[in-house]
């Protein structure tokens, strides 16, 4: 996407799925799978929270995958409208 930092979502229990899930992707316009890191919170953690706070609220990090729907045009200049739709989380 030629940006220079990473894009970052978050992921709510509503879309999380259990092992052995199926997912029907058949409308899906470019249907993709990223493996990612998944990083739980055990606190609330504001905007204003020190990089310690933040940290001190993790309660557990695991691998993830993600299967997103990439339903827009790429880009530098697509940037805010991405982060703006939770990085094609649905």
């Amino acid at each position: 996407m030629q940006i220079s930092a990473p894009l970052v979502g978050f992921v709510t229990a509503a879309t999380v799925l259990e092992s052995g899930a199926t997912v029907a992707t058949g409308g899906w316009e470019r249907g993709i799978v990223e493996f990612e890191v998944a990083v739980a919170l055990g606190a609330d953690v504001g905007p204003e929270a020190s990089e310690d706070e933040a940290a001190a609220a993790v309660s557990g990090v695991a691998p993830a995958i993600e299967l997103a729907n990439i339903d827009m045009q790429l880009g530098p200049e697509a940037v805010a409208d991405i982060v703006a739709g939770n990085i094609f989380h649905e």
